[in-house]
């Protein structure tokens, strides 16, 4: 196995409309929004615009997509969800089959664990004419990765006496402490690098305030110039400038940061 992949499981949802399409509330251009599952349930159902193109989604499963592509042997470790069944209990719903046919046709294996709420989803509405984007996410099912879920996964490295090559995740999981714990003893472990996509300013606040977990370990920090501002900024670069902070190339910023990475990228 090359890259293990741990992250939120989602399914997104495009649609290409034009600057006529009326966005329905709550959504506005330019702008993200974060929806419960009934919510967003209600809001794709009473969309007008028929067109959607639908596909596996979430930032560590769009890497190991991408590196299956490529070659790569990869796994994804995520959460999907359920709906109630007719024999009272609960059963994976459709959008968790979606996501594991989507993984499986590119080539990339997945150990899914299952939450009694619905598979994430992120709808995108693209216009032109003006061009703009408006965003409804609804993570559902996908934020509940548990410490004990991970053992699962690592258990099949384990039994094959490797490792993975690379653990990627995306930013959002740095919020969740015990998982992240546990992907770092594992790291120490194993000897196995660590790559995070920070994806999102918030993102790399968390990646942050997590940092010590991996001070004696490999690390890759993928991000673009706003995200790595906000990372330098919550180590300690509170009193620089937020326009020179962007315009840093991200190797410079880690001389300001508490624990010296082995190696950046920006993206």
């Amino acid at each position: 196995m090359d890259i293990l992949g741990i992250g939120h499981a989602m399914v997104d949802i495009f649609i290409f409309a034009s600057g006529t399409f009326p966005l329905p509330p709550p959504l506005k251009a330019g702008e993200a929004v974060h929806l419960i599952p009934d919510d967003m349930d209600r809001l794709i159902r009473e969309l007008p615009y028929p067109e959607k193109n639908t596909v596996t989604g979430g930032t560590a499963a769009n890497i190991v997509k991408a590196a299956s592509a490529l070659g790569a042997e990869t796994l994804f470790i995520g959460t999907t969800g359920t709906v109630p069944s007719a024999g009272g209990g609960r059963e994976r719903d459709e959008s968790a089959f979606f996501f594991q046919r989507g993984l499986a046709e590119q080539g990339v294996s997945a150990h899914l664990a299952s939450a009694d709420e619905a598979t994430g989803r992120c709808l995108v509405i693209h216009r032109t004419e003006p061009a703009d984007t408006a965003i409804a996410a609804s993570p559902g099912a996908a934020r509940h990765i548990r410490p004990e879920q991970l053992e699962a996964g690592f258990a099949l490295f384990d039994k094959a006496a490797r490792s993975p090559r690379l653990i990627v995740i995306e930013g959002m999981l740095c919020g969740n402490v015990p998982v992240m714990e546990r992907i770092a003893a594992w790291c120490g472990e194993t000897g196995t690098p660590l790559a995070i996509d920070l994806a999102s300013p918030f993102a790399a606040k968390n990646a942050a305030a997590i940092l010590s977990l991996f001070q004696e370990l490999p690390l890759l920090i993928f991000a673009n110039e706003t995200e790595a501002a906000v990372f330098a900024k919550t180590l300690g670069g509170e009193t620089m400038p937020e326009e020179e902070l962007k315009k840093a190339v991200f190797t410079e910023l880690t001389a300001r940061l508490t624990y010296p990475l082995s190696g950046t990228v920006t993206r």
